[in-house]
């Protein structure tokens, strides 16, 4: 199962909306372990891998070492039609 996400931001600050998706099927949030590569709004790739994942919280670590948790938001499209679930950025754990 392989997972991505997009957001509009440039940078996952605290606030920033991020949809998920995986290519098997629609599921909520990717498990813990998963690699987690986000597209940026000026097209950059983060790579980050989920370390912990539950359908009211995930915890993400970024390729520079730091961990960002995430909340699901309500929307099923981001403004530009990316399907996916949506999850906002909360602050650094």
């Amino acid at each position: 199962m392989e997972w991505a996400g997009h957001t509009t931001h440039w940078t996952l600050e605290t606030g920033a909306k991020v949809w998920l998706r995986t290519n098997s099927g629609f599921h909520d949030f990717p498990p813990a372990g998963t690699d987690l590569p986000i597209i940026l709004g000026d097209a950059t790739v983060i790579s980050t891998q989920v370390v912990s994942s539950s359908p009211s919280k995930l915890v993400l670590e970024l390729d520079d070492g730091h961990r960002r948790s995430l909340t699901p938001g309500a929307s099923r499209l981001s403004p530009r039609g990316f399907p996916g679930s949506e999850w906002i950025v909360q602050r650094r754990v």
